[in-house]
């Protein structure tokens, strides 16, 4: 399913259907690092391998997910990245990095890196009390995840750009270009800004690149799965009362 990884499919599986099902988050990396003394990077491929493997073998027959929420919840208590408390920590005799000393070293902190910053115009068309939403590709960011229409940001080209741009890609004519605001959001990698703006169609038509469109009132935007930054965009729609 789109937005179901292997944390999010074992905490489902484990904490709901009770199945010896792995969770590796933040919490549980550091955990393990620190029991097993990996001293390597927990981010390269092969250590979290490695780690994913070590979730695993260290989960109980039976009530697993009380396990799992256990694992977590002493990372995010007791060994924590800074100050740790291994004095009361509970699994302190088997941990070989308290053992070794070297818990503070545990895991290893990667250097920050410059996340480029990516700009998006998300263009909010609307016909009646209907929003045009469209599906994005099967793969990549959001893979499967529907949106507003969104283009990357022209440079050097204003708002005034919109109509023209709109009828290229969708063959609509719009009217009533109107700034709603700025949003931004940062990834792991890269921080993304997006320039929203709503508009009122002429008429309703959905494209022709073989890309998934349809129209539908904001209160049913609930059936389709937006990624973040258009759920805050459809918020500020739901404030809008009138787009000229």
């Amino acid at each position: 399913l789109p937005g179901i990884g292997p944390y999010t499919a074992g905490a489902i599986s484990s904490l709901a259907f009770g199945r010896r099902a792995p969770i590796l988050d933040g919490n549980v990396i550091r955990v393990l690092c620190r029991i097993d003394r990996i001293e390597s990077d927990p981010r390269t491929p092969a250590v979290n391998k490695r780690l994913w493997e070590r979730a695993e073998e260290v989960l109980p027959r039976k009530s697993v997910g009380d396990f799992n929420s256990a694992l977590m919840e002493l990372g995010a208590t007791i060994c924590t990245p800074k100050s740790p408390k291994c004095l009361v920590c509970p699994v302190r005799e088997h941990c070989e990095a308290a053992a070794g000393g070297v818990v503070d070293r545990i895991p290893v902190v990667a250097k920050a890196k410059a996340r480029p910053m990516v700009e998006r115009w998300t263009v909010c068309i609307r016909h009646g009390e209907k929003w045009l939403i469209e599906q994005r590709p099967a793969k990549g960011r959001w893979a499967g995840l529907w949106q507003f229409f969104t283009v990357e940001q022209p440079s050097g080209m204003d708002a005034k750009v919109i109509p023209a741009m709109v009828r290229s890609a969708l063959g609509i004519d719009v009217k009533g270009v109107q700034l709603l605001g700025s949003i931004s959001h940062d990834l792991t990698h890269r921080r993304y800004r997006f320039g929203a703006f709503a508009c009122q169609a002429k008429q309703m038509a959905v494209g022709e690149d073989g890309r998934r469109r349809v129209w539908i009132e904001l209160s049913k935007l609930d059936e389709f799965p937006l990624p973040r930054p258009h759920l805050k965009i459809a918020e500020m729609l739901a404030r809008i009362r009138h787009v000229s």
